[in-house]
């Protein structure tokens, strides 16, 4: 010990030097090895995955404006209301992710081949030959992305596939059967307005006759042709 230097600026240099290699030891475990692993399998091993992009926006007819009665009418009955295009357009969306949507582009692509492509890796290919439907549906999600900017109402689609003629043909799939969903929805709130329209003509016509038939008592009683005359 050097009679000089005070005990307390006395420093173990063989502890300070095993702390700093265990930290070292530790940061190149958690945080060096993941990366270089991570980069190896993506520039060695992993296959390129090709995406495919879309948006689109859902604009419903606007039963709420004023035509007639047909405006009081369908908000009535619900229909119109506001922000009714934002519950549309992630319905849509939600639909796209769906089993339903699942099973209808699989009707028209052979989804299973296509996520078993020979040039597909491991980690990306689908892994069964035979996939179960919700196998199937849980693959067919982690290809394909549908989110909703609640800002604008816009909803982007994604598709990744490991061939571009897979990815445009899913996607191009995907929005026909988004349209056809729209048209449906479209159509129920169509024939939804008009079964509440027969309703309203139905109770109009019943107070006219009602309405009728009081008069005609009317006359009946006070033996007159024409009561507002009268009065």
């Amino acid at each position: 010990m050097d009679q000089h230097t005070p005990p307390y600026l006395l420093v173990d240099h063989d502890t300070a030097a095993g702390t700093r290699l265990s930290r070292f030891k530790w940061f190149g475990l958690f945080v060096l090895l993941p990366t270089l692993l991570t980069a190896l399998w993506l520039f060695a091993f992993a296959a390129d995955q090709y995406e495919s992009r879309a948006q689109f926006l859902v604009r419903s007819a606007d039963l709420g404006t004023p035509s007639g009665n047909m405006g009081g009418l369908a908000q009535m009955v619900g229909l119109g209301t506001s922000g009714s295009g934002d519950g549309e357009v992630a319905s849509i969306a939600a639909y796209l992710e769906s089993h339903d949507a699942v099973s209808a582009a699989d009707g028209v692509l052979d989804l299973t081949a296509i996520f078993r492509r020979p040039e597909a890796d491991i980690l990306s290919r689908l892994p069964e030959a035979a996939p179960s439907a919700e196998d199937l549906a849980e693959h067919f999600r982690d290809k394909v992305e549908v989110a909703v900017d609640p800002d604008t109402g816009i909803a982007g689609l994604s598709v990744l596939t490991h061939r571009p003629r897979d990815s445009q043909e899913l996607a191009e799939i995907l929005l026909r059967l988004g349209e056809a969903r729209v048209n449906e929805l479209n159509e129920r709130a169509s024939e939804t307005l008009l079964e509440a329209a027969e309703e309203q003509l139905v109770l109009a016509q019943g107070e006219l006759a009602r309405i009728s038939s009081a008069i005609a008592a009317y006359r009946r009683a006070s033996r007159e042709v024409d009561p507002r005359a009268s009065v």
